[in-house]
């Protein structure tokens, strides 16, 4: 069971994690269920804006995930503390939706060079 979204770019939002209507947060128009993200500043600037705001932990999702095929909170928070001693679930929940919304726009990303489009549509189920 799962949430999905399809058009340009396909994929699956992570459950418990992301929210439906993560294309708005990259600049998305929504119309019905539908987005469209342009390849503009609003949505560079939202790209640029999470990683700077993961910055270091960046790398340590990256790490943890190309070691990983799921994870839950114990698997994660384990790996954090092995790399950022001070960490606490409450930054993990916060940080995974950051991770998880920036994996999405990576997608976005790599569908505008691919492509050489200037919008991407997307449609959420809610």
């Amino acid at each position: 069971m799962g949430r999905y979204y399809t058009g340009d770019v396909e994929g699956k939002w992570w459950f418990g994690v992301q929210r439906s209507d993560t294309p708005r947060r990259f600049g998305g128009e929504e119309t019905f269920v539908d987005y469209a993200i342009y390849n503009g500043d609003d949505f560079k600037n939202e790209i640029k804006s999470i990683k700077d705001s993961l910055g270091d932990k960046l790398k340590t999702f990256d790490a943890f995930f190309e070691k990983e095929n799921g994870y839950n909170e114990e698997m994660l928070m384990d790996f954090f503390k092995g790399k950022h001693s001070d960490y606490t679930k409450d930054n993990l929940t916060a940080d995974l939706e950051e991770y998880a919304d920036y994996k999405f726009g990576l997608d976005v990303a790599e569908y505008f060079k691919e492509s050489g489009e200037d919008s991407c549509y997307i449609n959420s189920e809610m």
